[in-house]
């Protein structure tokens, strides 16, 4: 059986099965996004980066104190799950700029797998929600929280959250070009993100002269647009 590089017709070559370890990271994901279930890819694909994922969600593990029953080995198989569900979606999202993205791209899907466990462990913990006082608007007009998009800067060590935030900062510069208010739609991001603000709490700041509502609203769209711009970067 053999491969074939995407390009244009002048450009494809062909190569044999044997040569898959010879393939830059770019190409073996290339090829996955054009053979969801070819296990042979897959196999590559293991061999390359399951210590690092592993070694992804051991750290965030740690970091994070968890104490809950789902074992590396059920967070890596997750991550394995997110990438082939919906015929390799995120595997054809990848767009990465260097040889070696991927590395991050990776890292950031095993970090959410596991900031998604740990929320999930430590929900059940908690009293029914008809004893609990809410502490933030859970209204479908709630912006998600970004450790549900982004990875949480404590999973984080520090020259990578250096990189993060330099493509944060990258990322809202482009978003934010020609805004009226970009320095103070970029604060807000910020103290959302960086310093765990509620949009409640943002809203009260004096030099924000924004209401909670369009606090929500500004958020919500920053995320998004965030979001997929760091998946372009990386």
């Amino acid at each position: 059986m053999s491969y074939v590089l995407p390009g244009n017709d002048t450009e494809r070559r062909s190569f044999p099965t044997t040569e898959l370890s010879r393939l830059t990271h770019n190409q073996l994901i290339q090829q996955l996004a054009l053979q969801p279930r070819d296990n042979l890819l897959w196999q590559e694909f293991k061999h390359r980066y399951d210590q690092h994922l592993r070694r992804v969600i051991f750290v965030v593990c740690q970091r994070k104190r968890y104490a809950g029953i789902a074992t590396l080995d059920d967070f890596a198989a997750e991550v394995y799950a997110k990438l082939m569900e919906n015929d390799n979606h995120r595997i054809k999202e990848f767009n990465g700029l260097f040889e070696n993205s991927i590395f991050n791209y990776l890292k950031i899907i095993a970090i959410n797998v596991v900031l998604n466990g740990v929320r999930h462990d430590r929900a059940k913990k908690r009293p029914p929600a008809s004893r609990r006082v809410p502490l933030q608007d859970d209204s479908p007009e709630r912006p998600k929280n970004l450790a549900e998009i982004l990875p949480s800067p404590e999973a984080l060590r520090q020259h990578e959250l250096i990189e993060l935030e330099d493509a944060i900062e990258f990322c809202l510069n482009r978003i934010l070009h020609g805004k009226k208010h970009a320095h103070r739609d970029k604060l807000v991001f910020k103290l959302h993100y960086f310093k765990d603000f509620s949009a409640e709490h943002i809203a009260q700041l004096p030099a924000i002269n924004l209401s909670g509502k369009r606090t929500y609203g500004l958020l919500k769209l920053l995320l998004g647009k965030v979001r997929d711009c760091l998946r372009k970067q990386l």
